[in-house]
């Protein structure tokens, strides 16, 4: 206990006391340069001061005149140098940005002559001395971009980065959009569990100061990522007050005719990120008859008003000592729909979804060395109502028996609460930098939670009891009849995300210049959840079938069960990381070693599981990295890296298979002494007492220690990444680069299955491929393949900064993304994004073709070429008045469509992936304007009138086609007319390796389509097999143009 206090005690004490410094998370800059004189020679001692917003600091140049200043936070500064016996340098404006060097050369004249300054470097220099592969998106950049109201609308300009909906989100160089770290002034805010950004955190460009994104060579302080690590820094207050208030506005008015749906299920609206999007079109889902509605001709489009108010506020507190930064932003998004039902109706239905953000930010400095800051964000999301599905699609006007149509779903909603707190600083002493920093985000997830009963069962007949002998009038049910349309409701999923980073900076001369850092971070997670209708239920009855011994084969007239489904439980997991990184320059050559080290505590719901951590020596991830200054004068460079990257858990798999999901069935017979619905032996009371019931769980935790299926060598799930690369100034203006880039997945952790002799699905977690999946379950069995992604790319840059009232940031990509593993989502299923168990291994067969063929081919967000241009010009009219023109153009190839066909519900591919060829070449045009009139004493107030056209041309690029070749879900009773020995899934399993099932596909398939009467037992018809009507159909498009105009106010 003793010892334990002590630990306490110290702990606590090491924690204070580096609470005064600053980010251990990348948040800052730097600036350097070399003092010398007219003829070259080096000044030793030279004075160099920088001065910008809430930083001030004042160095020395060494014995060899140079100087360097680290931890600047990303802006605009004023940098000057003086020295004995020389005149003062005229102040040079310098721009910081976020992870580089800024390089500031002064070249001082005597006393006795004018001063002059020669500066190189800036944004758009070279960083000779860098490895990393990082771009930096400025507040000044965002002026130059045709975007949206949010930072994520930028990125898709970053060579590599792509907005993929069937990756979840920003794909990043073959990543899934769940693999990325989303920092925010050094707190991460990655969404706990599925590893994406959450509305919340995808803040408006009001409260920017920059945007980091490092997509490869990225240091060993950086962990939790196999994709990229995204960083924002915020803004800041300086000594004179500034601000904005102003407006922007959407509207359908303006634009074409679409609605708001989502594409994997264009009946209802989705809960799940980005989801739901504007479509001109909608595919019917029938797939029996082929249609495709237009919205504005089939239906009435969507009719909507978007509303984006802001304002900001910045200054002195204390002039010199202590400022503020303070903003407000709100968007809201207001979509009116006009719908027909079924039972004639005509209803409109309102959805109101607003976003608020709000940002207060404190920065402080005390003397020359240490700097603190803490900063709030306040960001919920909250949605009231909701849309019934368009016209077409529309059935009866729904209801909840008390409420209905628009009465109903206006009582629908959500909320999603979240909240950020950020405080820490840098402490300067002599050559060393301390830094540290703390901070929390908290999120409850509870959107579609509103007007949903409680505290009773919803009463499901999935076939209707009308012919069932006995039946009374008041216990009748027809198929599809639910009491209530849900009872899966979310009490609370409320995550917080605690982090502590620490770390020193040192910088020495030894055999060359280093700047040597070290530290420790801290990522604490946690999550208390209640959500479903785990003690409710659902009751479900299946009249005239039988299911698990229950049912006609019981001698009764169908089965009935009442389902318990939810995740409920509380659970928390840590995890530590200590690293070392240098950046060794030795004359032209700097070379950037780097080392990490964590312990990852796996977390589980099940309070008896068997823990699963990684120590400290099993994620071992050493950085390599050099850059050579080919010219000695920092306008040309080659670099190259390489590392080892490590996914750090989401909470997906923990919660499915660790104990925190519950999904159980209670089966009973529906007697035909007793046949309706509504009798009591049907009520939860009533199934839970009879003794002659079936329980069925369904999620029994893989970690359970009477049944432990977690591999007992389990290693974290790791990737490999090589680049190769080189830039060239070719002039003041001009930077080209070149660039050749491997990633490779080396090992996934998935939950990996296979049926039991009941017919259950039972998981193991393992490494596909490797340890106790590296072997075939059965005989006739192949093993589970390894996951394979692996990702190549050459990659061509051109930038031309802005000067002459103009810039170009052009750049062209040659890939090859390849393998049977997408990443922690899916883009087999279109986006799903459930880390660690997605159904990529979930059953023997997948992983492979119909015939056993390992199924490794160009995964579905391949594209091997990808043009991106963004140029601008500035028109000055007079001193006061200029208008800003910029544009962005993308063309990349289009998207590998498969055949795909289901086995046991799940979809493995018929032939090889990429069968039926790609859509057409997505290209897209936006563009945008802005006029500023400067006026007042000194110009200090500046109106701009800005008009942002996304997809100028309206471009109608189809981006997805449906892939399943028809709607039965296979299994051994489908071919066992065809293959009398497959009689059961594990003779069926065996056939795909063992001889194949393609063929019998096809036979089954063409035989549905030419109305044969022969398939199972010989009396059933083959209309199971009938082709989808929408198969090879287009089912997602490109996204109409969107305009939107607004002004602000700038002071």
């Amino acid at each position: 206990m003793l010892n334990r206090l002590k630990t306490g005690i110290l702990t606590s004490v090491f924690v204070i006391g580096l609470s005064v410094f600053a980010f251990g998370q990348e948040t800052t800059g730097s600036i350097d340069g070399t003092v010398s004189d007219s003829t070259g020679a080096v000044i030793p001692n030279a004075t160099v001061t920088i001065r910008g917003n809430a930083f001030n600091r004042t160095v020395q140049s060494n014995g060899q005149g140079f100087f360097r200043v680290l931890a600047v936070p990303p802006g605009n500064y004023v940098v000057t140098a003086e020295a004995n016996g020389f005149a003062i340098s005229d102040p040079t404006n310098a721009t910081v940005s976020l992870g580089r060097a800024t390089p500031v050369n002064f070249s001082l004249q005597p006393a006795s002559a004018t001063a002059t300054v020669t500066v190189t470097g800036d944004v758009a220099a070279i960083d000779p001395t860098s490895s990393r592969v990082q771009d930096n998106i400025t507040e000044k950049r965002f002026e130059q971009i045709p975007k949206g109201e949010n930072f994520t609308s930028v990125l898709n300009t970053v060579s590599g980065v792509q907005q993929e909906s069937k990756s979840a989100g920003i794909q990043i160089e073959g990543s899934t959009g769940a693999e990325n770290t989303f920092i925010v002034d050094g707190q991460e805010v990655t969404n706990f569990r599925t590893g994406q950004l959450n509305s919340n955190n995808n803040l408006p460009f009001e409260l920017i100061q920059e945007v980091q994104v490092k997509k490869g060579g990225y240091e060993a302080e950086h962990g939790g990522a196999t994709g990229g690590v995204i960083t924002l820094v915020t803004k800041r207050g300086g000594n004179e007050y500034n601000g904005s208030i102003g407006t922007s506005f959407q509207t359908s008015k303006l634009e074409p005719g679409n609605s708001v749906v989502d594409p994997t299920n264009v009946t209802t609206l989705s809960t799940i990120e980005n989801r739901n999007i504007q479509q001109p079109r909608v595919l019917d889902p029938n797939q029996n008859v082929l249609s495709i509605f237009e919205a504005g001709q089939d239906y009435a489009a969507d009719e909507y008003v978007y509303f984006f108010p802001s304002g900001s506020l910045s200054g002195p507190i204390i002039k010199d000592k202590l400022w503020f930064f303070t903003a407000y932003n709100v968007q809201s998004y207001e979509v009116l729909r006009t719908v027909d039902h079924s039972d004639g109706n005509r209803e409109e239905y309102r959805r109101n979804e607003r976003r608020d953000y709000g940002f207060a930010r404190l920065d402080s400095q005390l003397g020359d060395s240490l700097n603190l800051n803490g900063s709030f964000t306040y960001n919920p999301i909250r949605v009231h109502g909701d849309l019934a599905s368009i016209t077409p699609l529309a059935g009866p006007t729904p209801s909840d028996g008390v409420f209905s149509g628009s009465e109903f779903l206006d009582r629908t909603g959500g909320r999603r609460s979240s909240t950020t707190y950020n405080f820490g600083g840098t402490y300067t002493a002599g050559p060393w930098i301390l830094a540290a920093r703390f901070g929390e985000t908290a999120l409850n997830e509870r959107l579609g939670s509103y007007g949903i009963p409680s505290g009773i069962e919803r009463v499901r007949c999935i076939t209707g009891n009308e012919t069932v002998p006995g039946v009374t009038p008041g216990g009748t049910c027809s198929a599809g009849f639910s009491s209530v349309p849900t009872v899966f409701a979310t009490n609370k999923d409320i995550s917080r995300r605690l982090t502590f980073d620490a770390d020193a900076t040192a910088i020495f001369d030894a055999a060359g210049r280093h700047s040597l850092k070290f530290g420790y971070q801290l990522n604490k997670l946690s999550n208390d959840v209640d959500q479903g209708y785990v003690n409710t239920g659902e009751i479900r009855f299946f009249y005239g079938q039988s299911s698990r011994g229950f049912g006609v084969v019981d001698g009764g007239v169908g089965y009935v069960y009442l389902q318990a489904f939810g995740t409920l439980g509380e659970t928390s997991s840590k995890n530590q990381a200590i690293y070392v990184q240098d950046s060794w320059t030795i004359g032209r050559l700097t070379i950037n070693p780097g080392f990490r080290i964590e312990r990852e505590d796996v977390p589980s719901f099940s309070a008896n599981g068997v823990p699963v951590i990684f120590g400290w020596g099993d994620k071992p991830a050493p950085r390599i990295g050099a850059a050579f200054d080919v010219l000695g004068n920092g306008r040309w460079k080659i670099y190259g890296g390489a590392g080892w990257f490590y996914d750090r858990f989401k909470y997906e798999l923990p919660r499915g298979s660790f104990g925190g999901d519950t999904f159980i069935r209670d089966y009973v017979t529906i007697l035909a002494s007793n046949p309706d619905y509504t009798d009591p032996l049907y009520t939860r009371q009533g199934i839970l007492s009879n003794p002659n019931r079936g329980t069925f769980d369904f999620r029994v935790p893989s970690n359970d220690p009477s049944d432990n299926r977690v591999d007992p060598n389990l290693k974290a799930a790791r990737q490999t990444g090589i680049d190769v690369g080189t830039e060239f100034e070719v002039s003041d203006n001009w930077v080209f680069g070149a660039r050749y880039v491997h990633k490779q997945v080396d090992r996934a952790i998935e939950d990996v299955g296979i049926f039991d002799e009941n017919g259950n699905e039972n998981f193991f977690i393992a490494n596909p491929g490797l340890g106790v999946v590296s072997q075939p379950f059965f005989p006739g069995f192949l093993a589970t393949p390894k996951a394979e992604r692996k990702y190549d790319g050459i990659e061509f840059t051109v930038n031309r900064r802005f000067a002459n009232n103009y810039f170009i940031n052009a750049s062209y990509t040659y890939s090859r993304l390849f393998g049977n593993y997408s990443g922690l989502a899916s883009s087999d299923e279109n986006g799903r994004s459930s880390p660690n168990v997605n159904r990529f291994f979930d059953l023997p067969f997948l992983g492979f073709d119909a015939d056993g063929n390992p199924d490794n081919g160009r995964l579905a967000t391949d594209r091997p070429h990808v043009v991106k241009i963004n140029a601008g010009y500035n028109q000055s009219w007079s001193n006061s008045n200029n208008t800003e023109f910029k544009g962005f153009f993308i063309g990349q190839s289009g998207t590998p469509i498969s055949t795909r066909v289901s086995f046991y519900g799940a979809d493995t591919f018929l032939n090889q992936r990429g069968d039926l060829g790609r859509t057409e070449m997505f290209t897209q045009t936006d563009f945008a304007v802005s006029h500023k009139y400067r006026f007042g004493r000194d110009d200090k107030f500046t109106l701009a009138l800005d008009l942002d056209i996304l997809n100028l041309f309206n471009e109608d690029n189809v981006v997805n086609r449906f892939g399943k070749i028809f709607g039965s879900d296979l299994s051994d009773a489908d071919v066992n007319f065809l293959l009398p020995n497959v009689t059961d899934e594990l003779t069926f399993i065996e056939q795909i390796f063992n001889g194949g099932l393609a063929s019998q596909i096809r036979d089954l398939n063409s035989r549905g389509d030419s109305g044969a009467m022969t398939c199972g037992d010989g009396a059933s018809t083959c209309s199971a097999y009938v082709t989808d009507a929408r198969y090879n159909q287009p089912n997602q498009w490109q996204l109409p143009r969107s305009i939107r105009f607004g002004f602000r106010l700038i002071f």
